[in-house]
């Protein structure tokens, strides 16, 4: 509800557009997490994949975004 709230703009097309945004983002992130999820896995939860794949994919998505000229699903 609250990112609902959140995606309201001006217009309507506006708010169409900020939402599209808002799901390319987080499906991007939503992949990123899959794999951290998978590396994890293998790994048996070993704290050191959580020290550096954690920041490797959060960065890895900000510039996916960036790449895709989609920079509003990145700080919204």
């Amino acid at each position: 509800a609250l990112t609902a709230v959140f995606s309201l703009r001006e217009s309507f097309d506006e708010s169409v557009h900020f939402g599209t945004s808002r799901i390319l983002g987080n499906s991007i992130g939503g992949f990123f997490a899959l794999i951290f999820f998978l590396l994890n896995t293998l790994f048996h939860g070993a704290f050191w994949v959580t020290l550096v794949v954690v920041p490797i994919c959060t960065m890895l998505t900000i510039m996916t975004n960036v790449a895709m000229n989609n920079k509003s699903g990145v700080i919204g």
